[in-house]
Formats: structure tokens, C-alpha cells, sequence
């Protein structure tokens, strides 16, 4: 099946269309941090990794991942050699992008700016969102691993439009407007590295309902409704 595929941080989604400014909805989602990846250089090779599972007639230049620790695994077929390489190459860098290499990469920063004696004043003024993974409080509370999952209710993503005209990605609190109240359905959510990502039961957590970019997201506090749920909205200005 021709898919079209967003690579993003450690995040891997394929759509129907090429048009994702205008999805939530992705066909798949895969977390690649720290998984196996294995460039097939021939048909024999592919033959032996699907046996007779999958028609693979033709397809030369194919991509295996083992993701971790699922060991889910996925092929993916580029049309030229080239293009292996290139999503290839930006796969093995993905691959390194999660939350326990985060933390140490910042930790690392801070102790060699501690060396030099200039550790308080780089993160006074430090603007950087890494900048609460070398935090001590943070470190002791938070697993190396980093992510939560388990249930939330919500009527999940909405595109929006800010002030300024600019398009944007919504976690909704179960209001898409001032007076139409939607109702809240239990989804079951994952956040791991840099996206969220929402199921619904049913799913098996195969085809997500919907995905967060997290990076540069706003979250808002809001009031307990008469309901006595504790209500938040994430914002994302970014498209996608």
C-alpha cells in the first residue's frame, strides 16, 4: 500500500494523503527510539526476512525496522536507492532521539558548564526547552525512560486558528466553541518522546486517533467543571 510518511523527532507516520496539514488522523504510528534498523540489499534477503506473508515481488530497495521495546516490525519500500538511503540515514538519527538521551545530552552540558563556572548563569538565561532535563528535581522524579500512558477523556484534536491567522493543532477540553459543548470520550493515550498519541479501545493500539506534536506546545490549567474532572488544554502552533 502507497503511504505518505512524516518523519518527525522519533516519530514515524504514514498518511493516505500528502496533504497532513489537514489530518489528525494518521494511517499508522511508530516510535522508533533505540530500534533496529536493516537495509535490505536484495530480493533473497527479502524473502527470507517475509517468507510468502507479503507479495514483495519488485521491490528492491526496502527498509526493515524492529522497534524497541515492542519489537514491532515494519517494511517500508522506497522507489530508488537513493531514497533508501536518505530515509535510512534520517531513521538511524531518529532512532536517537528519546527522552533518556535527552536528559543525559542536557546533563552532560550542564556538568561541562559547571566545570568552566558558568553553570548558574547558563541556566538563568537559558531559553531552551532542554533546559528542565538537567534539572535535579525533575531527574529524581521522572523515569530515565521518560512517557506515561493510561486513559483520559477528550474529543481529541481539533485544527484551529489563532489570532494572527495562524493554523494550529488543539488537544480539546471537550469545547469546540464558546456555547457547543462536545462530549468527552475515553481514550486511551501514549506519550512517549516528543508526540501523543490517542487510541480508542477498540484499536489495539494499532491505528491512532489522533497525534500531538509536543514541541513548543502550550498547556493550560483549566477550571473543574461540576463533573469534578480536572481539565487541561494542549495547544501546538506548529501544523502537523
Amino acid at each position: 500500500v502507497k503511504r505518505f510518511f512524516v518523519l518527525r523527532d522519533s516519530c514515524l507516520l504514514s498518511y493516505d494523503s500528502p496533504d497532513v496539514e489537514k489530518i489528525v488522523e494518521p494511517q499508522t504510528s511508530v516510535c522508533l527510539g533505540k530500534c533496529k534498523v536493516q537495509l535490505l540489499d536484495s530480493q533473497e534477503d527479502l524473502d527470507k526476512l517475509v517468507g510468502g506473508l507479503i507479495d514483495c515481488k519488485g521491490k528492491s530497495y526496502c527498509i526493515h525496522i524492529t522497534t524497541r521495546p515492542d519489537k514491532e516490525h515494519v517494511l517500508i519500500s522506497c522507489p530508488t536507492a537513493e531514497d533508501r538511503k536518505a530515509w535510512g540515514d534520517a531513521i538511524k538519527v531518529a532512532r536517537t532521539v528519546t527522552h533518556a538521551n535527552m536528559v543525559k545530552l542536557s546533563v552532560e552540558n550542564r556538568v561541562l558548564a559547571e566545570d568552566k563556572g558558568a553553570a548558574e548563569v547558563a541556566l538563568m538565561h537559558s531559553t531552551s526547552a532542554l533546559a528542565i532535563f538537567s534539572n535535579k528535581e525533575y531527574i529524581q522524579k521522572t523515569p530515565i525512560a521518560g512517557g506515561a500512558e493510561g486513559w483520559l477523556k477528550t474529543v481529541g484534536f481539533k485544527r484551529a486558528t489563532d489570532k494572527k491567522g495562524k493554523k494550529m493543532t488543539q488537544m480539546l477540553d471537550g469545547l469546540f466553541g464558546q456555547s457547543e459543548l462536545k462530549k468527552l470520550k475515553k481514550r486511551y493515550c501514549i506519550l512517549r518522546d516528543s508526540h501523543l498519541m490517542l487510541y480508542d479501545a477498540g484499536d489495539a493500539l494499532l491505528k491512532p486517533r489522533g497525534v500531538l506534536y509536543l514541541v513548543g506546545t502550550k498547556v493550560e490549567l483549566l477550571d473543574d467543571d461540576e463533573t469534578g474532572t480536572f481539565r487541561f488544554r494542549c495547544t501546538n502552533p506548529e501544523v502537523g
